[in-house]
């Protein structure tokens, strides 16, 4: 048998039951499942390792698993608070571009026409920056510690992100309807 070869043994991760591959001469290797990190010594070392360096093993995976929850926690606040801040600056936007239309009299083109481009921009903006957001949304199962089924995720939080975009692209449409109509005229 060559030294460097990967083989399967008839080790099984503690953790989530997986199958390990590892080298020969390995002491310790990470389950593909759950990333625990696992002593696969030979079965004298593993004999001979303390309960107290087991459970050092353990807890440093448990850290790890804590900070991956924590950088996850991070990046999909940060998301929301990007994905927010667009929602408000689309709802300002379209607002002032369907009051604009709404406010000008039939002799006033250069308005008309400046709302019309804003509205058309903007339509395209709530296919364009969905598509954006749920490329970069960050796909994480948590009960599983790992990435899980990315396209059909990202997929779902497009069409909830376009449905979110179109429900707030009509009503700010209706806001700048009631300001055009009751304040403005």
């Amino acid at each position: 048998m060559k030294k460097n070869t990967i083989y399967k043994k008839s080790l099984n991760c503690p953790n989530c039951g997986a199958d390990l591959d590892f080298a020969p001469g390995t002491a310790t290797t990470e389950c593909p499942y759950c990333k625990s990190d696992i002593f696969v010594g030979p079965l004298a070392d593993r004999n001979k390792m303390s309960a107290m360096q087991q459970e050092l093993l353990r807890n440093e995976s448990a850290l790890q698993k804590a900070e991956r929850l924590k950088k996850y926690h991070i990046f999909l606040k940060k998301w929301r608070r990007g994905f927010i801040f667009f929602l408000f600056i689309l709802s300002i936007l379209n607002t002032a571009a369907w009051t604009l239309i709404g406010g000008a009299n039939e002799e006033d083109e250069s308005a008309i026409g400046v709302g019309s481009m804003t509205i058309v921009i903007l339509a395209m903006l709530c296919f364009v920056v969905p598509a954006i957001m749920a490329a970069v949304y960050p796909c994480y199962d948590i009960e599983q510690d790992m990435d899980t089924n990315v396209a059909g995720k990202r997929l779902s939080v497009f069409f909830i992100l376009v449905g979110i975009e179109i429900a707030v692209f009509i009503l700010s449409m209706i806001a700048a309807f009631f300001i055009s109509e009751y304040i403005i005229g």
